[in-house]
């Protein structure tokens, strides 16, 4: 019997290397959700921080030009974080879509998966088969000459 061949083994390659790809590429949406959401954290503490600084000239008596510049520059800080919560939302769809893509990528792969295992087991359930019928016409064969040596008579 031949030996067994699925023959979709090149597509099913294809679809392990898409499946690769489409992990690496939630791998990079993944870490950058994660720089995303930290430069948000970081425009945030930045805000707070220039409130403490606000806060701290106002009660050191600074003159109001100096105030003025310190509420304009927490104004700045906030849009920073408008934009920086805008990218970050943004670093999650992209994620959400490499997430999906990965789930279909995976799913495609699988589907090949198990027809390469049902072909298997058809295989094998062939090549068990053909072995049974090998065997039993060797031992055909071994009978008849047995009877044959024995001169007919069993």
């Amino acid at each position: 019997m031949r030996p067994f061949r699925f023959r979709a083994e090149i597509v099913l390659d294809l679809r392990r290397r898409e499946e690769d790809v489409a992990r690496q590429a939630l791998a990079r949406a993944r870490t950058l959700v994660e720089r995303a959401h930290q430069a948000v954290a970081r425009a945030r503490d930045a805000v707070r921080d220039a409130g403490r600084a606000l806060d701290a000239a106002s009660t050191a008596g600074s003159p109001h030009f100096t105030l003025e510049w310190h509420r304009s520059w927490i104004v700045r800080l906030r849009a920073d974080v408008v934009r920086a919560q805008g990218v970050a939302a943004e670093a999650d769809r992209a994620a959400g879509a490499a997430a999906v893509a990965l789930s279909r990528a995976m799913q495609r792969k699988r589907a090949l998966e198990r027809l390469r295992d049902r072909a298997w087991k058809k295989y094998c359930v062939a090549r068990d088969r053909a072995h049974v019928q090998e065997m039993d016409q060797l031992a055909s064969l071994r009978y008849a000459a047995l009877v044959q040596e024995t001169g007919g008579h069993s």
